[in-house]
Order: structure tokens, then sequence, then C-alpha cells
């Protein structure tokens, strides 16, 4: 009477699938169509108008392109006088 037991439960070769009720949508590529590109470049326009700058007056364009000279100048005419200024080792 030799038996041999099992310590665990028989295994089956195919594994019970779950039940589906409803076919769950698949996730797939897709390339986009005329109506994606479209929307896309409505988007990328609404927001480059949204962030764009508004336009100077010619004067006020003047007068801000003669304060970044004067500007200009004087940031050069003081990395002058920090170069003539200090002693050379």
């Amino acid at each position: 009477m030799s038996q041999i037991l099992s310590t665990h439960p028989p295994q089956h070769s195919e594994r019970p699938q779950p039940r589906v009720e409803a076919e769950a949508p698949r996730l797939t590529s897709r390339r986009p169509n005329a109506l994606d590109k479209l929307a896309l470049r409505l988007g990328l326009l609404l927001i480059t108008y949204g962030r764009r700058s508004y336009a100077l007056s010619r004067e006020d364009l003047v007068r801000h392109v003669e304060t970044a000279r004067a500007r200009h100048a004087r940031e050069l005419d003081w990395d002058r006088a920090r170069h003539t200024l200090v002693p050379q080792r």
C-alpha cells in the first residue's frame, strides 16, 4: 500500500479565463489625419498670438533703442575702466 500524497492541489493544464462582459476598448496607434493637424496648428497659433508682445509706437521704439544704446555704451565704459584700473601682475 504505497501511496504518494501530493502536498499541492493538482495542476490544470489550462488556466480559467475571466469572463469579459463587454469588450474593452483597444488602444491603437493611429496616424494623425488632416483634422488633427489643423487642430494642432490652430492651437499653436492661439498660444503664439496670446503670448505676443504688443507693438510699440514709432516714438516709443526710437526711445527704447536710444536708451538701449546708452546703456550699452555705459556698460562698455565700465568694462574699460575696470580693465584699466586693475593692477597688472
